[in-house]
């Protein structure tokens, strides 16, 4: 799993605007300020989270940002989804060493095994009066190339990226803020509304 600098920094905006909850939009200037992330990197995440449908933003004197929906109603696997793809992709996970032979493999149009498909036939149980002396690997079989597994890693890959989405699907904002309040995290007060004359 990876999580990217911009995951953290959408989670800690996303939690921000519920913890320190307010009637009123909060300015991304104050969530940078609280959260210690520059403003400007923190506007393009929230783009992102408003495309999401997880915030809104309001213009205007007064304005900013409020969430969408209550927090018991975003996941943390709502805000990773809006900010970079799954979890665990085929690419990530293939920090095998085969992953060159992989790669050359799919350029000269060679297929590699998809996530949905089964493993090779080769894969599984001895056939045709093949058989292993003990103590060795099983032998290649014909057509099945070197590797007898090789469809191993993208049904891993695929398994745990689900997991993984299920485990943070059961998370939501309104957990973290418990926990926050839990282990006595302070809540910030908002900054008061300033009005030019």
């Amino acid at each position: 799993m990876r999580v990217t600098q911009q995951l953290r920094y959408s989670l800690c905006g996303v939690f921000d605007l519920a913890y320190h909850r307010d009637d009123r939009p909060t300015r991304i200037e104050e969530i940078g300020r609280r959260q210690g992330i520059p403003t400007r990197y923190l506007e393009q995440i929230f783009q992102k989270l408003r495309r999401a449908g997880l915030v809104i933003s309001k213009r205007g004197p007064g304005g900013g940002y409020l969430l969408a929906r209550p927090p018991e109603q975003i996941s943390l696997a709502d805000v990773m989804l809006a900010i970079q793809p799954p979890v665990v992709t085929t690419t990530e996970a293939s920090s095998h060493p085969s992953e060159t032979q992989l790669a050359s493999e799919t350029q000269t149009g060679s297929e590699t095994p998809r996530p949905s498909e089964a493993p090779p036939a080769c894969a599984s149980s001895k056939g045709q009066g093949e058989s292993s002396a003990p103590g060795k690997p099983p032998s290649t079989r014909a057509g099945c190339g070197e590797d007898p597994c090789a469809g191993s890693l993208a049904f891993v890959s695929e398994v745990v990226e689900q997991r993984i989405l299920t485990a943070l699907k059961a998370e939501t904002i309104a957990g973290l803020c418990r926990e926050a309040t839990r282990q006595g995290v302070p809540r910030t007060p908002a900054a008061p509304l300033m009005y030019e004359i």
